[in-house]
């Protein structure tokens, strides 16, 4: 966790914090975009609030607006998910 802090911070920053931020992040770049918070919950995860967080409902697949997630695409695996990851978290560290 401490690799992902602002470096001028140093150890000033709460934990708890940061955990906070780092799971609401990951919910928020979650490979299917129907598992993203609305921006409500968002806020609320970052401020610390308690209670369930609601996720978008998946809408249905009506064939007059058949759109693919990247995902549902069999050649897009767990590693090249993990790789565009990686990818997003260097090119924020920068």
């Amino acid at each position: 966790m401490k690799e992902l802090a602002d470096p001028r911070l140093e150890d000033d920053y709460d934990p708890k914090e940061m955990e906070r931020a780092m799971v609401t992040a990951s919910m928020c770049v979650h490979h299917s975009a129907s598992k993203h918070p609305y921006m409500n919950g968002v806020v609320q995860m970052l401020k610390g609030e308690e209670g369930p967080i609601e996720v978008k409902p998946q809408k249905s697949m009506a064939p007059r607006s058949l759109m693919l997630d990247a995902c549902d695409l069999e050649d897009y695996t767990c590693s090249n998910y993990l790789n565009d990851l990686n990818r997003h978290r260097q090119l924020i560290m920068e």
